[in-house]
């Protein structure tokens, strides 16, 4: 429930239109999946609407919450984020490759990962 509301006729409403649903069973609690990689994966898509090609790097890492999630984010903004970023001076300021960089840590409840993605010119 969102917006300006009355609290009371919320509560209220909420009753009237979704009290008589009962409860279901309780669902268990997912064990965390990190990823367990033997080799590099390399895969290669070719898009017949696609008009610029982007070179995409993903890392598998950590799930949300985890004391190394909070490291891979500075990371990734240290490295793509900004014109001082590292993959910026190199990729867009020295060699004129790509308009930007961007790098992502991105991190759900299972499992995360580190992308970094470059769309050349």
């Amino acid at each position: 429930v969102a917006g300006d509301f009355e609290k009371d006729q919320a509560k209220e409403w909420v009753e009237k239109y979704f009290g008589e649903i009962k409860k279901g069973p309780a669902i268990p609690e997912l064990e965390k999946r990190p990823a367990n990689l033997q080799e590099t994966k390399k895969l290669y898509y070719e898009d017949n609407f696609a008009r610029l090609p982007e070179l995409t790097y993903a890392w598998p890492t950590v799930p949300s919450y985890h004391k190394d999630a909070y490291a891979l984010e500075v990371l990734a903004t240290y490295l793509a984020d900004g014109k001082n970023a590292p993959f910026y001076k190199e990729l867009v300021a020295e060699q004129k490759l790509t308009p930007n960089v961007q790098m992502y840590n991105y991190t759900s409840e299972l499992a995360g990962q580190l992308m970094l993605q470059i769309r050349a010119y």
